[in-house]
This record gives structure tokens, C-alpha cells and sequence, in this order.
């Protein structure tokens, strides 16, 4: 990560035949670690992109603080899971807004208790698919390093036994569902303002009837830092973030509009 908590992609090694690997000359500073198999590996589809911390999600790896040479940070890679054989199909797609398909995208499908039971990849024209799968109820996940991300939950039975409509949605702050229309309740909502901050900033909406809001303020590891529960009216609102007390890095504001809606946006303290 750099200074203001951007997480950048800045270095890539290679592991031995006998499972080591190393970075050299790397500077002070946080990092996050991420192992992955070459699709040239006979071992590649039995295990999944693993983050130091031996999780799945960059939100819940572990960070290492470098401050002197690393001996210990082994990676455990974590092996993919069985979703059972059935008749259940679970498939979508990848889109960037207003910049069309992203292939190569990480797919996570998981249970109920976030135990990832397969992992594919979004192809050149963006779709993705878990075919033959028993049914049940999953998670369904599109990991990308630094971005937010919104999972799905489908249940998938006799009467119901495709769900082809998942579609993940990604920005430069997030990976959301569908197109994301604003209900009837909401008007309209605009962006983190200012940001990067040093100390306060501020986002506001508008809300065409009195509706429950709440945020909740995230570090880029995934802990909770602070909720608010604000009064908010009908007509034009303002949420208030005071930033001052926090370190300097990246950060998520997660909104929650009433029960059925929310969205993240991503905030940088200076």
C-alpha cells in the first residue's frame, strides 16, 4: 500500500520447486501478499489465489508492516472445496460502468459459513459459470485486490434450480450488483467530498421520503471503525465524516438506506 492507503500492485515473484519465494530491496512500508498457481501448475485447480493471513478476500488478509527483512510470511494456499454434482447452474457476468465486459476476473463460490467451495475466472467476454453444482444456498464473490466487494447469495432448489442473472459490477472504488438503480426513495446520491481529506469530508443525497440511515466506516483490513445513525429528513441531507482522528490510509463508508439498500464508497485520509 502506499502512503495515503492506495493498495498498488508493485512487485510479482516466482516460487521455487521447493515453495520459496522472496522480494528484494523492497522499501519500508505495508504490504499485502497474494500467492496464485500458474494455470501451468498440475496442482492449479486444486487451489484458489490465497492472501497472506491464508484467507481468500483481500479485506481480511494480514498486512505486514515491513520495517526489517521477513523470514515467516508463508502463505498456506487454501485448497478449493466441493459444492456436491447436481443439476444447479450458477452463472453472470463481469462489467466495468460504461467500459463494457472484464475477463480474468477471480470468482469465488462459497457456503453459507464463507468455506469457498470452487473459484473460476470471468472469460474474455466476461461471463462466468459453477455448472453441476447441488442445490443449495451459496455466496457468491468477485475478488479484486483494493476494490470493495458487494457479495451475491443464491439459493438454488428443484423449482429454481439456474440463477443466470448475476451480474458484478465494478468501479474504481468497488464491486457492486446490477446497474445499482436508486430506488423510488432515493433521488440521488453523490460522491465523498473532499477526497483525499485531512480531516473532515462529507457526501450528500437526496431523499424523496423519510427513510432509516446508517454508515459504517471500514480500514482496508476490514475492521469496523465507527457507525453513525444520523437524523436524515425528506429533501436534500448531508452524512459528516470527522476523518481527523484516523491514521493516515484508505478507508470505506458503507451506507445503508433502509433495509433493502446500500453502497460503498471509498474515502483516502491524508
Amino acid at each position: 500500500m502506499d502512503d495515503q492507503g492506495q493498495i498498488v500492485d508493485v512487485y510479482a515473484s516466482f516460487v521455487s520447486e521447493y515453495g520459496y519465494y522472496d522480494f528484494y530491496q523492497l522499501e519500508e512500508g505495508h504490504y499485502i501478499l497474494k500467492a496464485e498457481l500458474s494455470p501451468n501448475s498440475s496442482e492449479y485447480n486444486q487451489y484458489i489465489p490465497t492472501y497472506y493471513g491464508d484467507v481468500p478476500n483481500w479485506t481480511n488478509a494480514t498486512v505486514i508492516n515491513l520495517q526489517a527483512n521477513t523470514w515467516n510470511a508463508d502463505v498456506n494456499m487454501i485448497p478449493i472445496g466441493f459444492a456436491g454434482s447436481g443439476e444447479g447452474l450458477i452463472s453472470g457476468t463481469v462489467e466495468k460502468y460504461a467500459k463494457g465486459v472484464i475477463g480474468n476476473v477471480e470468482i469465488l463460490l462459497m457456503d453459507q459459513n464463507y468455506n469457498v467451495l470452487d473459484a473460476t475466472y470471468s472469460g474474455d467476454d466476461g461471463t462466468f459459470a459453477f455448472a453441476n453444482i447441488a442445490f443449495g444456498s451459496y455466496i457468491v464473490v468477485a475478488e479484486i485486490t483494493g476494490l470493495q466487494a458487494t457479495a451475491a447469495e443464491v439459493t438454488l432448489t428443484e423449482d429454481n434450480p439456474v440463477n443466470n442473472q448475476i451480474n458484478f459490477m465494478v468501479d474504481n472504488e468497488s464491486i457492486t450488483l446490477g446497474l445499482q438503480e436508486l430506488p423510488q426513495a432515493i433521488s440521488s446520491v453523490g460522491e465523498v467530498f473532499p477526497n483525499p481529506t485531512n480531516n473532515n469530508a462529507r457526501i450528500d443525497f437526496v431523499l424523496n421520503q423519510a427513510l432509516r440511515v446508517h454508515y459504517e466506516i471500514y480500514d482496508v483490513t476490514g475492521n469496523l471503525i465507527s457507525v453513525s445513525s444520523p437524523a436524515t429528513f425528506m429533501g436534500q441531507n448531508s452524512l459528516e465524516f470527522n476523518m481527523q482522528s484516523l491514521e493516515t490510509g484508505m478507508y470505506f463508508i458503507k451506507i445503508y438506506f433502509g433495509d433493502s439498500y446500500s453502497l460503498t464508497k471509498r474515502i483516502t485520509k491524508l
